[in-house]
């Protein structure tokens, strides 16, 4: 790379970085071969590579601890490229918490490490530099001050980008809320699972130069695909379309185990992948609910109890259009029919007849909670592709436990009403899980307060004499049936790898509905 010829270092690097990913068998060789390859040839390549480094971390938890501390390396040495600021500065901000104990790893040392950099990096570098700074404010508000004075400099920049993100984040960083930071710079979810984009370039600048040979490196996949994108078709086409409809998969219903008899590995990796996603947005508003091969669907939810909105987002992940869209919604049980009112959101245009690849489309429904409902409703998605209807069933994840309001009482309120509960018998129930990320995981805990407060309750501290045993408090509100009040405790034994979970309500649907979403969201940690 050092002494190649510079008409050729950006074909070599492109391919380089092809050939790292494809061959790596070690994480930490992975990281260490792609940053030497940004600090060497950081001038000869785009975006795309430094793009793809930052996407494999982000998609791989093995990485993210060794990627942390060579980050923080490469920020250290005398000289850095600005490619390795910008992957050294994206790698920190969301997981420099990962190393924050280690020696000469603290926070403010990642901060000084940054700032050293970013007077000589360009514009590009020195903006992705900035929302560093902005998430440390949210990861470490020890160093909050120190992060304001950076961002306060740069609030008189006269590039406009870099001094519209420092005003923003100062003015996001000094407003009196709790939640806003925490929400704003929450750590960014894994890119979607598709092809990656330096292969996507080595395929099109074959095809501009018009490359007469017979195969490329890469596998039989990429050499047929490169075959068919020369005869001008898609992959789609090359393959007979099925004569039936074909139908994805279908999350089963809540609480039901897979039917896994006659499926094969493959199949059941997508369900439990699935069924991950789905458990995830038992606690969280927004999220993927579906990552298959050709869709992509994403939800995001607000709601105001009885009343809620559910925003669907489907993406097209294929290289071929897809046609005659429709996203519906009903229910599962006829008895929810009128215990959960689900229609389109008013104002809102039609579908579009199609969708181009990488395109996405959306719709919005309306969803109010008239009476306690026990199953939740499903989402279909019906659509053409290559001329072979597909249909997707996956269950929404509106529940009756989404329409909980968190409510805060005095501990003496608390156990009195808990005792109550019990006494009277009305709604509990009570499920023993198998959690052994307890014993290896030191934010395991924390964890825990996130999703029992995700799951619409407010978190009693002092209520409990065990230090890390979690109790809350929340209200289910319906619009005629009324409101149900809803304790929930729960009893994590690290040294056992188990926890005690333990729901008591007014209704005895709401608890053993919020029961199973919590055993859920617990088995797909």
């Amino acid at each position: 790379m050092v002494v190649a010829d510079f008409t050729l270092r950006e074909e070599m690097a492109l391919k380089v970085a092809i050939l790292t990913e494809k061959y790596a068998t070690e994480y930490s060789w992975y990281v260490d071969v792609m940053m030497r390859l940004v600090s060497l040839a950081g001038d000869h390549m785009g975006d795309e590579v430094w793009h793809r480094i930052v996407q494999v971390i982000l998609g791989n938890e093995e990485l993210q601890l060794y990627a942390c501390k060579i980050a923080l390396q490469t920020l250290k040495a005398p000289v850095c490229h600005e490619s390795a600021l910008k992957v050294s500065a994206y790698v920190l901000g969301e997981f420099g918490h990962l190393i924050a104990n280690a020696p000469d790893c603290a926070p403010v040392d990642q901060l000084k490490a940054l700032q050293s950099k970013m007077a000589a990096g360009s514009q590009s570098a020195r903006a992705v530099a900035l929302t560093t700074v902005g998430k440390f404010i949210n990861l470490f508000p020890e160093i909050k001050t120190l992060c304001l004075r950076v961002l306060d400099r740069y609030r008189g920049a006269l590039d406009a980008e870099l001094q519209q993100r420092a005003c923003e984040y100062y003015a996001l960083a000094t407003l009196e809320s709790e939640d806003l930071m925490p929400t704003v710079f929450e750590e960014m979810p894994p890119f979607p699972e598709r092809r990656s984009a330096l292969m996507s370039r080595l395929l099109k600048r074959e095809a501009d130069t018009e490359d007469q040979r017979t195969w490329v490196f890469g596998g039989r996949e990429i050499n047929r695909e490169r075959k068919l994108q020369k005869a001008g078709k898609t992959a789609e086409d090359s393959e007979e379309p099925p004569s039936a409809p074909q139908v994805l998969e279908a999350l089963e219903p809540v609480g039901l185990p897979a039917a896994d008899g006659g499926q094969t590995p493959e199949e059941l990796a997508r369900v439990a992948k699935s069924k991950r996603h789905y458990a995830r947005l038992l606690w969280e508003n927004d999220g993927i609910l579906y990552d298959g091969d050709e869709i992509q669907v994403g939800l995001v939810a607000q709601y105001k109890p009885p009343a809620g909105r559910v925003g669907v987002f489907l993406g097209n992940k294929s290289t071929a259009p897809i046609y005659d869209i429709s996203i519906t919604v009903t229910s599962v049980d006829e008895s929810n029919e009128k215990q959960l009112v689900v229609q389109p959101a008013a104002g809102q245009g039609p579908l579009p007849d199609s969708l181009m690849p990488l395109g996405q489309a959306r719709v919005f429904f309306d969803v109010k909670c008239t009476d306690v409902f026990a199953t939740a409703p499903t989402l279909r998605i019906a659509y053409t592709m290559a001329g072979a209807p597909t249909v997707s069933e996956l269950q929404m994840p509106v529940t009756i436990a989404h329409f909980i309001d968190p409510v805060t009482i005095t501990v003496a309120d608390f156990f009195s009403r808990w005792k109550q509960l019990g006494d009277a018998a009305i709604g509990e129930a009570q499920n023993v899980l198998k959690t052994p990320f307890l014993s290896t995981d030191s934010g395991a805990i924390q964890w825990l307060r996130n999703v029992v407060g995700g799951a619409g309750f407010a978190l009693i501290q002092g209520a409990d004499a065990e230090p890390d045993n979690i109790v809350g408090v929340g209200i289910a509100t319906t619009e005629n049936a009324g409101r149900f009040g809803c304790l929930i405790r729960v009893e994590p034994k690290p040294a056992h790898g188990l926890t005690r979970v333990t729901i008591r309500a007014t209704n005895p649907t709401v608890a053993k509905v919020v029961a199973t979403n919590i055993n859920m969201i617990f088995e797909s940690r």
